[in-house]
């Protein structure tokens, strides 16, 4: 059932004593990380087979993305992703849920020891049934029972969150265990965030808590894709740092950037962070602006919650010093939110699969506490639909994307 172009168990079976390793490995990648993407870490993960842990499967649904992978938990409880894999986000419900079944069996069909639990981030407003009420960057979901289909198909128990919920409880679990208010903020297509208050996460009345991506920075700034002027997420997303480089290359102020887009044929934010690694004057002139817009939703968000630890975590998380270091200095030059509290602020740990991790993570958890679960899928969802399979014209009456 693997694809050709990945790297399976050599010895064809769950015996053997050899670390295992496999991960997706698309043509002409790196030998030791398996990415394309320059700028971007390295992915491999390597566990014993034989360790005796539970083997946990995580999917993390973003805008352009669906990652998933099988996550082994240890005996002192770090967890370690063994098996990865993505593909693109289908463009409809119907689509959708026949992707993300395929890639459950799948990564069951290839996991070292069976898989106990399902947990799945989704980018948008989840409710505490695991029903998404709004997703901007993923229309899709809104409505959906997602879990429904994936129980019945895998025969195992499924937990769906906020996709930067799941991010902030990996990095609660696995980077600061102690911390008192810890702030994920996720960016990727849009701008996620998570929040874990006094060791549990936090999620609000109806489950829809921490999300900052909307929350307006500039009155008149860009048009957002839910419709408003100035939100965070159109300033400051991973979305928004291509389209800065773009603007760049357009305006005559950036030719290396111009270049790249020649060679590759594309321009976002990979290739933002490579021209910054090659030390070239406009994408760092580009990456001061964006960083610069990152860093006041992030001081918002500092004045308002008061936490101990940020951790930022989608795909630009995985420029990692860059990315920390540049942020940093511009909440030091804000005195009001940064001068007189002590805040660490990191990217997460696995940087842009912290949220496969934390999304197994969550799954795990329901079955440490499965009266919660029970709670929150009992709780009333009005924009709740059933979708299967067969289901091809299930999205076809969802709301058309602002330009």
């Amino acid at each position: 059932m693997a694809p050709a172009n990945q790297v399976n168990n050599p010895a064809g079976s769950q015996a053997t004593t050899t670390p295992w390793r496999m991960i997706s490995q698309p043509a002409g990648a790196c030998g030791e990380c398996r990415s394309t993407e320059p700028g971007y870490g390295c992915r491999v993960r390597t566990v014993d087979p034989d360790a005796a842990s539970p083997h946990l499967i995580g999917l993390d649904l973003g805008g352009t993305k669906l990652a998933g992978g099988v996550v082994a938990l240890d005996a002192d409880g770090r967890a370690r992703l063994v098996v990865e894999e993505r593909v693109p986000t289908p463009d409809s419900s119907a689509a959708l849920v026949r992707a993300l079944v395929d890639l459950v069996a799948h990564l069951r069909s290839v996991s070292p020891h069976p898989p106990v639990a399902v947990g799945a981030g989704i980018a948008g407003h989840i409710g505490l049934d695991g029903i998404a009420v709004q997703a901007a960057n993923t229309p899709m979901v809104v409505g959906i029972d997602l879990a429904g289909p994936l129980r019945e198909a895998s025969g195992l128990p499924v937990r769906i969150d906020n996709d930067a919920n799941v991010v902030a409880l990996a990095a609660q679990r696995q980077l600061a265990p102690d911390a008192r208010a810890l702030v994920a903020v996720t960016f990727g297509t849009g701008i996620g965030g998570g929040l874990v208050l006094d060791g549990a996460l936090w999620r609000g009345a109806a489950g829809l808590a921490g999300e900052p991506g909307h929350m307006v920075v500039a009155a008149d700034g860009p048009l957002c894709r839910c419709g408003q002027r100035g939100c965070w997420e159109a300033v400051a997303s991973g979305t928004a740092l291509g389209e800065a480089a773009r603007r760049a290359v357009a305006d005559g102020e950036a030719p290396d950037l111009a270049a790249r887009w020649a060679e590759s044929g594309r321009l976002d934010g990979h290739s933002v962070v490579a021209g910054l690694r090659a030390r070239e004057a406009d994408a760092e002139a580009v990456w001061q602006g964006w960083t610069g817009w990152v860093a006041v939703g992030l001081a918002n968000l500092i004045q308002l919650i008061d936490p101990d630890v940020i951790v930022l975590g989608g795909g630009v998380s995985a420029s990692g010093e860059l990315l920390a270091s540049a942020v940093t200095a511009h909440l030091e030059a804000m005195s009001v939110a940064w001068g007189h509290r002590r805040i660490d602020l990191r990217c997460a740990p696995g940087g842009p699969l912290a949220g496969v991790v934390g999304a197994a993570l969550i799954g795990w958890e329901d079955q440490a506490v499965p009266e919660r679960a029970a709670a929150d899928v009992a709780a009333p969802n009005p924009s709740r639909q059933n979708v299967t399979m067969s289901s091809a014209t299930a999205s076809a009456a969802r709301p058309p994307l602002q330009p």
